[in-house]
């Protein structure tokens, strides 16, 4: 392969990585919204609301997800109220940031795959085919999204690495094997 080609191809696939990241960037800020949204709902059936906000213990299973839903709440009349406006902005940087790592992450596993297709997107949901040294390549990751114990959201890309059909491992897959 020619240089100039190996540089088209990479600014091929850079293109599509960049599309990849906004489709995905703008859904996981919506499961973002969405959890938060679920979450307070949670919170306030679990827990009295009083004229300050509410009362959890640190040591409370509940309380990783309260210290990220808090950011977003206000207490009115004993009351919980969503602040959306702050909610909306800080899903659009969450959403952009974790929709830059999954494809941080897509990339390295996509090395040396051409005829990059993309087959189905769902946020971070997706299956892409190609072809790597001549053999057929399906790739299926999902996103599974999780609270540290410390209360920081964060998502997990796992990914089905399938050459030829067959299922392999990441580690085989990106040693070449």
């Amino acid at each position: 392969m020619t240089i100039s080609k190996t540089r088209a191809a990479a600014k091929a696939f850079a293109a599509q990585m960049l599309i990849i990241e906004d489709l995905t960037a703008d859904r996981l800020a919506e499961q973002f919204i969405t959890w938060v949204e679920r979450t307070v709902d949670k919170l306030v059936e679990r827990f009295p609301v009083g004229k300050w906000g509410m009362k959890i213990a640190y040591n409370d299973p509940w309380y990783p997800n309260y210290r990220i839903a808090v950011q977003f709440m206000r207490v009115e009349d004993g009351k919980v109220i969503l602040q959306r406006e702050w909610l909306e902005k800080r899903a659009k940087q969450i959403g952009r940031e974790q929709a830059e790592s999954m494809s941080a992450k897509l990339a390295r596993k996509l090395d040396g795959v051409t005829d990059l297709e993309v087959k189905h997107i769902n946020g971070g949901d997706l299956t892409l085919a190609g072809k790597r040294k001549g053999a057929s390549v399906v790739i299926q990751q999902s996103t599974v999204t999780k609270v540290s114990s410390k209360g920081t959201w964060y998502n997990q890309w796992p990914a089905l690495i399938y050459v030829d059909g067959k299922r392999v491992t990441e580690k085989n897959f990106l040693a070449g094997k």
